[in-house]
């Protein structure tokens, strides 16, 4: 699997299939129950969806624009409760929820609208970022190949035939 790949999908999985009915279906208000068990350091769920803070943030971003463009900017989100919170305040949680949290001052300043189109070009944009990383990764990894076989020749000589 190529690393970031599934970050992507989770994302993606928004924009094609949550977003859309979401924002077609018009609400009123949005009520958010928001959780963080899908924190790839989370111990309940063994790090299976692989979510990090950057993650909570957009998913906040996104359903704050759907709430400028449906309902006026009426989001209310209610903290989930029952977490393993070990290292305090750097915790993977106490950081997804300030994530979450600026997300939601940050979108009730701008009150930008949801954008399906803006989405579509995102993914490409963020895939393109992650087939590049993974490019530049395998070229390393060639290198170092080639200097270890380098070395290994320059050690004992030509290799048997």
């Amino acid at each position: 699997a190529i690393p970031g790949m599934q970050r992507l999908e989770v994302r993606d999985t928004y924009r094609q299939l949550i977003l859309p009915h979401l924002r077609e279906f018009d609400p009123d208000i949005i009520f958010i129950s928001a959780g963080f068990d899908a924190h790839k350091k989370d111990s309940m769920n063994f790090g299976y969806v692989g979510m990090v803070e950057d993650d909570y943030e957009w998913v906040t971003e996104q359903l704050v624009r759907i709430a400028n463009t449906c309902c006026n900017g009426r989001i209310v989100s209610v903290l989930e409760g029952g977490y393993k919170i070990h290292g305090g305040i750097v915790s993977p949680f106490a950081r997804s929820v300030a994530s979450h949290v600026r997300a939601l001052v940050d979108g009730g300043r701008s009150r930008e609208l949801y954008d399906l189109q803006d989405c579509e070009w995102e993914s490409q944009f963020e895939k393109h970022l992650i087939e590049e990383r993974e490019r530049k990764r395998q070229q390393k990894i060639e290198k170092m190949r080639l200097m270890e076989a380098q070395s290994r020749q320059t050690l004992y000589g030509s290799s048997p035939r």
